[in-house]
């Protein structure tokens, strides 16, 4: 996919989320400037093509009927706006603006027209119809990463709180449905814009150049998002049979602990002794008390193993710490009795560094010579199967230079070419003459790489694995 393409798309998706944005407000101002009945008729007359909507009768098909007007005048204007402030830049800014005027203007007059016979109100309508279309035009040339940033859907879910609390306030009726949607699709449009830039930003984050993400990244990153959104979605949907499944399964748990129980009480009294017996009797204060009678069965004091191990942990995790510092403290307190005070200044110094002492330092465990020569062998049979080519034998020159014929001595990354191959002669009197010839005709003259460069790389290798 073009790269420019992709990025068009991503901020046209960013625009229509940043418009949307407006939706609470629209909703709150637009209930406050609500018509009395004869300008709802005209409304509706002059809406007509609303009129079979499903909420076209109902109490909000009213604010919902100027609420979408507005987003289809926005964001045509919104995109407009990046447009051509985008293709004039900031040399012909003044073109840009000028440009942008002529359908900002005619869309601010027609929208606040048919708002105010929509409402009977002239105040709100022009008042909302101007701030809006006027702000979202001039922010349209940003970045397309930034058109739909965290504080953006931030704001978004403040501004549909407060406009839910003001409409409950004002005994007005709360299209909750309608904001319930809006909200969705707001959020699964902003993850899956930040997931789309995030991957952007890690394909080119050591480029000069703007490159695309791979098809094949960017496909399974959608799938995993789309799937995430299904199983909320689902698990929104099917809330009511989920929760019947999870009260089955919390029930058959509790049957297998009563089970459980109840299996072991009859081996227990299978093995012999008698079974503890209780007896029941009234208080003063309406108590119920048990008390044993007969002869406990010791099989019973199986049961303490569990409460055991479980005590045992919580010593360990939690109790441990504090007999620690208890320990110390009793040490301290012992030198300070015996006169084996410590130095005010080494207190200062391990006081200042506490935060910068290592308590323990773990190394990886460095492979044995068997090993590191098992493993080179192991690419060098990778190496093999590739097919010839110019990046084969650098790949083989870079085998080459971790091969275990060095025995520990490797070059260092500052020698050159022919200080290597003097460095394999010190150590095993030649071999890598054709194939430093091979590297400096490509590498340094820029000269093709000669027929027989891989069987050289080969045979350099092969010796090297001795």
């Amino acid at each position: 996919m073009d790269t420019e393409r992709s990025e068009k798309r991503l901020a046209a998706a960013a625009l229509l989320f940043r418009c949307l944005m407006w939706f609470p407000v629209w909703v709150l101002l637009l209930q406050f400037a609500q018509a009395n009945d004869e300008q709802q008729g005209q409304l509706n007359q002059m809406f007509f093509f609303l009129q079979e909507l499903p909420l076209s009768h109902s109490g909000g098909g009213h604010i919902l009927r100027c609420a979408l007007l507005l987003l289809c005048v926005s964001y045509p204007v919104t995109l407009w706006s990046r447009f051509w402030k985008l293709r004039c830049g900031k040399v012909y800014y003044l073109r840009g603006k000028i440009l942008t005027l002529l359908l900002l203007i005619p869309a601010v007059c027609g929208t606040s027209y048919l708002l105010v016979r929509a409402t009977g109100s002239t105040a709100i309508p022009v008042l909302l119809t101007c701030v809006t279309l006027c702000v979202l035009a001039a922010g349209a040339d940003k970045p397309a990463d930034t058109l739909f940033a965290p504080a953006i859907f931030g704001a978004y879910l403040a501004l549909t709180v407060c406009a839910v609390l003001f409409l409950r306030l004002a005994h007005f009726t709360v299209p909750m449905t309608w904001f319930l949607t809006v909200t969705c699709v707001q959020t699964v449009g902003f993850f899956l814009l930040r997931n789309q830039f995030m991957l952007r930003r890690l394909v080119n984050r050591r480029s000069n150049v703007e490159t695309e993400v791979p098809p094949d990244i960017r496909k399974i990153n959608l799938l995993l998002s789309c799937l995430i959104f299904s199983i909320l979605l689902g698990a929104l949907i099917f809330r009511e049979p989920l929760g019947d499944v999870l009260r089955f399964m919390e029930a058959v748990a509790a049957g297998a602990v009563r089970l459980l129980l109840t299996g072991f009480y009859k081996l227990v009294n299978f093995l012999g002794g008698d079974t503890p017996g209780y007896t029941e009797f009234e208080e003063a204060a309406d108590e119920t008390a048990v008390t044993p009678e007969g002869k406990l069965n010791p099989l019973w004091l199986l049961l303490w193993i569990p409460l055991l191990l479980a005590a045992y942990r919580v010593w360990q995790v939690f109790v441990s710490e504090w007999v620690y510092n208890l320990r110390m403290a009793l040490g301290r307190l012992i030198r300070r009795l015996r006169g084996q005070n410590e130095p005010a200044a080494d207190r200062a110094v391990v006081k200042e560094n506490a935060g910068y002492t290592d308590t323990e330092t773990r190394a990886e465990k460095q492979p044995t010579a068997r090993q590191a020569k098992k493993a080179w062998r192991k690419e060098l049979r990778a190496w093999k199967k590739l097919p010839d080519s110019t990046e084969k034998f650098y790949a083989g020159y870079q085998l080459l230079l971790r091969a275990p014929a060095w025995k520990g001595d490797v070059p260092r990354a500052s020698e050159t070419v022919r200080e290597i191959e003097t460095h394999w002669a010190d150590l095993h009197g030649g071999g890598l003459g054709a194939v430093t010839e091979d590297f400096q005709m490509h590498s340094y003259a820029e000269q093709t790489m000669p027929a027989g460069a891989i069987a050289e790389m080969e045979k350099a290798l092969i010796s090297a694995a001795q």
